[in-house]
């Protein structure tokens, strides 16, 4: 939990830290800096929430695999989080 802005809505306040890349992939996710804030509503409790709502979860990937890309390369993003959302 943090003080922050939701990337998804721009609500300043209470946020969770949101791992991008979940399950086995979270330590990643850290290692690597896909981690955003997001508003509980944004990130539980709305429809379009990013755990109820595929396309946003699909949104975020595509966002932190450009940002990775930016310093290393797409067969180096495949290998460490399994398939490219690009």
């Amino acid at each position: 939990m943090a003080e922050g802005k939701c990337v998804i809505c721009g609500k300043v306040g209470f946020m969770h830290v949101h791992h991008i890349f979940e399950g086995s992939l979270r330590k990643r996710s850290e290692r690597y800096g896909m981690t955003c804030l997001l508003c509980p509503y944004c990130h539980v409790y709305s429809p379009n929430s990013v755990h109820l709502n595929e396309n946003t979860n699909k949104k975020l990937k595509r966002a932190a695999q450009r940002k990775f890309e930016r310093e290393h390369t797409r067969e180096e993003f495949i290998k460490l989080f399994r398939k490219s959302y690009l």
